[in-house]
């Protein structure tokens, strides 16, 4: 079990099709989603993903004693990556401007 059991677009399909730069520009602005329960789940995910990494690189031969221990622990990192990113509050799609009809101009004569 040396890779992941679950792509990002599965396991958080809205979370994961929003960029970083539109995810901290939300997080920026005076609305009150994203929050702190987004932040910390997002960092929650990124800790568990860099655990199941370490562990797959835990993986060589001459490791193999050790094997049962570390596919357990990356399922586990795997599972709560996953369960983070569900927790994470997804910001709203970027907003676009409304649209305003053409102002009329009016021409003086001169």
């Amino acid at each position: 079990m040396s890779q992941p059991t679950a792509s990002p677009q599965q396991i958080a399909p809205s979370f994961g099709s929003v960029t970083l730069e539109h995810y901290l520009s939300e997080l920026g602005a005076k609305v009150p989603a994203p929050g702190g329960g987004a932040v910390a789940a997002l960092h929650a995910a990124q800790a568990a993903a860099l655990v199941a990494m370490v562990a797959r690189y835990t993986t060589r031969a001459k490791d193999a004693v050790h094997r049962p221990i570390v596919d357990r622990i990356i399922e586990a990192a795997d599972a709560a990556q996953a369960r983070s990113l569900g927790q994470a509050p997804c910001p709203p799609p970027p907003r676009t401007p409304p649209r305003r009809p053409p102002q009329k101009t009016h021409h003086r004569s001169v």
